[in-house]
């Protein structure tokens, strides 16, 4: 799963503020989801901690503590002229697609993510913020030691940036000093847990944190219902569509 966010630079400035004043207040060095989960499952006792776990930001957070804090950071990241954008695959099911010739045999999941999320940027600032489309748009991915995994991004990027004069540039930084990356973190594994359980059949959620999340991709649902749903009879949210537009554009 890779998710983010969309704004304007000046949006930038508030955010990186208010972000940066709930990490003070709980006293926390930065927000990352999965330490995060792991914590909270501590918290709950679902399950035991391991050793290293002294090491983790938020060692001795309350089940409550933790909730709060989650939620005034989502509440954050959702607010203002912000667009969540995002693109997921589930591995499993991709391959399987790919035995059953559903999907290409020499797809690459993992490509095929990376496409998703470019064409999730292009697709919604044209959809939802129409001004916007002229706008030069800079990239920032969270930093990785995997080469093979940079490589992949970077040569997504380049093959999108000759389709979408628009895009401009693509930076790898470390979300410990970059306020919008841990944004970021939280959309990205909020959205993988969301399709992992919708995937297995899991059906539990957590109403008041997606609603401060997704607070911009739920406004414009609501509002398009129709385009939606017609959309989707039309098989336009398909991964078939999905491919034959990015050979398109």
């Amino acid at each position: 799963m890779l998710g983010g966010i969309v704004a304007p630079i000046d949006e930038w400035g508030s955010f990186c503020r208010r972000w940066q004043a709930v990490l003070n207040k709980y006293n926390a060095r930065l927000f990352h989801f999965r330490e995060w989960a792991t914590a909270s499952a501590i918290a709950r006792k679902i399950r035991e901690p391991e050793s290293n776990f002294s090491k983790n930001p938020y060692c001795g957070w309350t089940s409550q503590a933790l909730d709060a804090f989650l939620l005034e950071l989502a509440t954050i990241a959702g607010d203002g002229n912000k667009l969540i954008v995002g693109g997921a695959v589930y591995t499993d099911l991709f391959h399987k697609a790919k035995i059953s010739g559903d999907v290409p045999i020499n797809a690459d999941p993992y490509e095929h993510c990376i496409d998703q999320y470019f064409i999730s940027v292009e697709g919604t600032i044209s959809i939802q913020r129409a001004p916007w489309k002229r706008q030069p748009v800079s990239f920032f991915f969270d930093w990785t030691e995997d080469e093979k995994w940079q490589h992949a991004i970077m040569g997504r990027f380049n093959y999108f940036k000759k389709k979408h004069s628009t895009f401009k540039e693509l930076t790898f930084a470390h979300k410990e000093h970059h306020l919008p990356l841990q944004a970021a973190d939280m959309i990205a594994y909020r959205g993988r847990q969301i399709t992992e359980k919708w995937v297995d059949g899991d059906r539990r959620e957590w109403p008041e944190l997606d609603s401060a999340l997704y607070k911009s991709t739920f406004a414009f649902l609501e509002t398009h219902k129709a385009e939606v749903l017609t959309a989707y009879l039309r098989g336009e949210l398909e991964y078939e569509y999905s491919q034959r537009t990015r050979d398109a554009i």
